[in-house]
């Protein structure tokens, strides 16, 4: 992974999908050496703010750049040795082994003829090792569980060694032990100088992760800010509409949960 410059801008940014608006009015400065989190109910737009950062998907309005350029501007390889994305989900439609599988993400590294080289085994070795996954490395990602063929697919951006790393549920269907591995991982990525950008339903990974916060409610910003501002128990329940409770750890990092009933 390279540690250049790493700049993303996001100007009223507002994003459509047919006449649904799903994004709106979006301001976001992002840069290199931060874990960021992205909270918010389904459809409050957490999925599409990683498509546009990603380029999948271009803005109805406003301006979004990367280093300056704006991020549809990218020549698509070049995209691709910059930006890793992984989607909320993935179903394989060919048998291939948890490697074949990783060394998708070296695909905008092959050669002419295609065909991985040493250094691509050895950066999809790396990445299976990475998230405890090295072991599976000649299974059928057909035959996993949801929690292995979730850290598979995890490996596969990861091998791509790339400076951003946009992840849509990166902790879903993990178990405790997986979801802290995770955690550390993004946790170096960003340590290396990378930028990781990540949506979550699971408080405690963001809490654990996260340098930044950003809270989504029906496709705007409601607030961002360091984790320990926005994690807090009055910003949780209104966000989520249950009550939140948070307390403080030893590190000075957030413990939340959110308990059932009516908030209060």
């Amino acid at each position: 992974m390279a540690a250049g410059s790493i700049r993303y801008l996001l100007r009223n940014v507002s994003a459509t999908y047919g006449r649904r608006e799903a994004l709106s009015g979006v301001d976001l400065d992002l840069a290199k050496g931060e874990v960021v989190a992205l909270l918010g109910e389904n459809g409050s737009g957490k999925s599409t703010l990683l498509k546009l950062l990603a380029g999948l998907l271009a803005p109805s309005s406003g301006r979004l750049t990367l280093d300056g350029r704006p991020v549809g501007e990218l020549a698509r390889r070049d995209a691709a040795r910059r930006i890793g994305y992984l989607p909320q989900s993935f179903e394989p439609l060919f048998p291939a082994s948890a490697l074949e599988m990783v060394l998708l993400g070296r695909t905008a590294y092959l050669g002419l003829l295609g065909a991985p080289r040493a250094n691509d085994h050895a950066a999809a070795r790396r990445a299976l090792e990475e998230t405890d996954t090295a072991a599976f490395a000649s299974r059928d990602v057909r035959e996993m569980s949801g929690g292995e063929r979730q850290r598979v697919f995890l490996s596969r951006v990861l091998a791509g060694e790339t400076d951003v790393l946009l992840l849509d549920e990166p902790a879903a269907n993990l178990d405790p032990r997986h979801r802290f591995l995770v955690v550390r991982v993004l946790r170096r990525r960003a340590a290396a100088g990378g930028l990781v950008v990540f949506s979550t339903h699971e408080l405690d990974v963001a809490a654990a992760a996260a340098d930044r916060v950003v809270l989504l409610r029906e496709g705007r910003v409601v607030d961002i800010g360091p984790v320990r501002d926005t994690l807090t128990a009055e910003a949780l329940t209104r966000l989520f509409g249950v009550p939140a409770i948070v307390s403080m750890s030893p590190s000075g990092r957030p413990l939340v949960s959110l308990a059932g009933g009516e908030p209060g």
